[in-house]
């Protein structure tokens, strides 16, 4: 029986270029979380500027992002939990000490109520291949730095 490889691990290997198209963050964010939280026991909470700024991005590779992440949360909460999200503008200036180049930003951040990641760990999570659990990948973060 041949196993077939997962298609985030392809991408790791060939590597490519994004296809870039704009997208609305918030009905994109809201469908790809959805699709991720179906059937858990878990509660999302959104919370974004009024106005968010139109991104380019790659659909396939930002959809990925989001889901990991959000499966990832939910299964730190076993239990149940929030997961908050939250998207703001942001105007970065060559003052505000971040390695980005100045312009306009769109800054999501994503919290859940899990346990957290041991400090040892923590030094790790974006080591190719690293994971904590018994089934999966460790492929999450890792993509999430590859573009």
């Amino acid at each position: 029986m041949q196993r077939s490889l997962p298609s985030s691990y392809l991408l790791l290997q060939k590597g490519g270029a994004p296809i870039k198209s704009t997208v609305l963050l918030e009905q994109f964010i809201r469908d790809f979380v959805g699709f991720a939280m179906r059937g858990s026991n878990v509660r999302c909470d959104f919370s974004f500027t009024d106005g968010l700024w139109p991104v380019d991005v790659d659909k396939g590779q930002m959809g990925q992002v989001f889901n990991n992440l959000v499966i990832n949360a939910c299964q730190a909460m076993p239990g149940g939990g929030i997961i908050i999200i939250a998207a703001q503008n942001v105007d970065i200036g060559s003052k505000d000490g971040l390695p980005l180049p100045k312009g306009k930003y769109v800054k999501i951040r994503i919290e859940d109520q899990g346990t957290g990641i041991s400090g040892e760990d923590l030094q790790k999570v974006f080591d190719p291949y690293f994971t904590t659990r018994q089934k999966g990948s460790g492929l999450g973060l890792q993509l999430c730095i590859q573009s």
